[in-house]
């Protein structure tokens, strides 16, 4: 009897050294497992970081540039710009912007657009594009507006543009603009029609 309950203790024992280390291997397993996926999760977070950073840096550099290249022409226009008409009594003048208006309301070509203008509007009008093609990068926490953001948001700064370049011109009188913003208004319609009725996560996000 004294040997039998010897060997039934022996063999709890081995039974409960062995549960043990299964335990204790399991949890090996486990912990190696959890280790590298919270590894390949950083790795993932530290590249969406630099790509952000890297997007930032170049949209900012695009910033500085537009500042710089239009304090220096600002400068040089106005230093080389030639004399001024005198301006007769019973007209007024927007100075600069190519208009002329006289007591009856009659427009008149008054003095040309500045170049620099020219400048700054073809500066701004490529930081617009820039910035709404990459900010969107940088503030999302994962993958990227649906394909109709970028649709949408390129012709509506089309139609902008458009109109700022009608504002700016000075030999035209008729708005075709007009024309340019309704096209834009209804592809806008249609492709937003399709993203909102399309069922499949694709069309509404693409990269994750």
């Amino acid at each position: 009897q004294g040997a039998e309950v010897a060997r039934s203790q022996g063999a709890e024992v081995a039974r409960s050294q062995g549960a043990e280390v299964a335990r204790n291997q399991g949890a090996e397993v486990f912990c190696a497992a959890q280790a590298q996926r919270l590894h390949t999760q950083w790795e993932s977070d530290s590249a969406v970081i630099r790509r952000k950073r890297m997007i930032l840096l170049a949209l900012v550099i695009h910033v500085i540039v537009f500042v710089l290249v239009n304090v220096v022409v600002w400068p040089i226009w106005a230093a080389t710009r030639h004399a001024e008409p005198e301006k007769k009594p019973w007209q007024f003048r927007f100075d600069d912007f190519g208009i002329s208006v006289d007591v009856n309301g009659a427009k008149r070509q008054g003095p040309s657009t500045p170049w620099a203008a020219w400048v700054t509007f073809g500066t701004a009008t490529a930081l617009a594009f820039h910035a709404a093609n990459t900010l969107p990068l940088i503030v999302t926490k994962r993958g990227v507006p649906g394909w109709n953001y970028w649709v949408a948001a390129n012709l509506l700064l089309v139609a902008v543009v458009v109109w700022v370049i009608h504002w700016l011109s000075t030999t035209s009188s008729y708005v075709w603009p007009l024309i340019v913003t309704a096209v834009v208004g209804i592809v806008v319609s249609i492709t937003s029609a399709i993203s909102c009725a399309c069922s499949s996560p694709k069309c509404h996000t693409v990269g994750h």
